[in-house]
């Protein structure tokens, strides 16, 4: 299905950058940001004098490309009353990524399209801080990505972090 894959703002390879420290957390700093502090700081204990972050190269996807390869609404041979009524649930804890998925949904419109189908959507999110990812000029962009997004229809959760 979707192995070694991420969320991430455009489609094709993407490096993810590895947390190789928090072992208890199930390495829950790994990101498609090179900045994020969890990848720094293994870059810091990784190789002492000379900073190097250790990276995976994963297939990224969009949410349009996600929607339009496993829903039936987007199927070629999906009959009308197939292509309403359905509901997607997506969860968005990506560490600093989820500002180029959310951005590129808003733009290229998939999403939107689900949704005015007859469909819902809810996405259910975590959104980071520069302190944690590095910076992120998309961090400015939020707000009216998600304004976008919510005018047609999408829903929007926030997930609280038990850590913080």
């Amino acid at each position: 299905f979707f192995t070694e894959s991420v969320g991430a703002g455009t489609d094709g390879m993407t490096k993810l950058y590895l947390d190789t420290i928090n072992t208890e957390q199930n390495f829950w700093g790994s990101s498609i940001l090179q900045g994020h502090q969890d990848v720094r700081k293994s870059a810091d204990v990784s190789k002492g004098e000379k900073l190097e972050t250790v990276a995976a190269d994963v297939m990224g996807y969009t949410i349009g490309t996600l929607l339009r390869k496993t829903t039936k609404a987007f199927a070629p041979d999906a009959q009308p009353h197939e292509q309403s009524g359905g509901h997607f649930i997506l969860k968005v804890d990506i560490e600093g990524g989820e500002y180029p998925l959310l951005d590129e949904a808003a733009r290229e419109g998939t999403l939107c399209e689900y949704v005015k189908m007859g469909n819902q959507a809810d996405v259910y999110i975590e959104y980071h801080s520069q302190r944690v990812t590095g910076p992120n000029p998309l961090v400015k962009t939020k707000l009216e990505t998600k304004k976008n997004l919510e005018e047609c229809g999408v829903t929007f959760r926030g997930l609280g972090a038990w850590w913080a």
